[in-house]
């Protein structure tokens, strides 16, 4: 587990974007992520305990995640609304910071973790 604060290969490019001409204004969030089939809900879960037992999910992403992300520990970077597809945008912008969230897209499931914000 990372000590608070402390973030993860920091500085890599925005994967898995959407759309290509983001707005510019409002917030950004700084975002990991890992990336499970549709149908491994299991998988998905048993991850999610794993998180909630201490596991660090940039651990987790770059053993399970399908997104080519994992090699950055699934870190996605800084991100602005518009970037990502609706409903990965929805579960990154609503997010506690550090919280570890779900969200499901046309890519498979997702869990989803905002660092930073700014």
């Amino acid at each position: 587990m990372r000590p608070a604060g402390e973030h993860p290969r920091p500085g890599t490019r925005v994967l898995c974007t959407a759309a290509s001409s983001a707005p510019r204004e409002g917030k950004e969030v700084l975002v990991q992520h890992l990336l499970v089939g549709e149908k491994d809900a299991r998988l998905l879960v048993d991850l999610e305990k794993s998180i909630a037992s201490g596991a660090d999910l940039s651990d987790l992403a770059v053993e399970h995640s399908l997104c080519p992300s994992k090699e950055n520990g699934g870190m996605l970077g800084w991100v602005r609304r518009g970037q990502m597809v609706p409903e990965f945008e929805e579960a990154a912008f609503s997010a506690p910071l550090n919280k570890v969230v779900r969200c499901k897209t046309k890519f498979g499931w997702h869990l989803v973790q905002v660092l930073s914000e700014r």
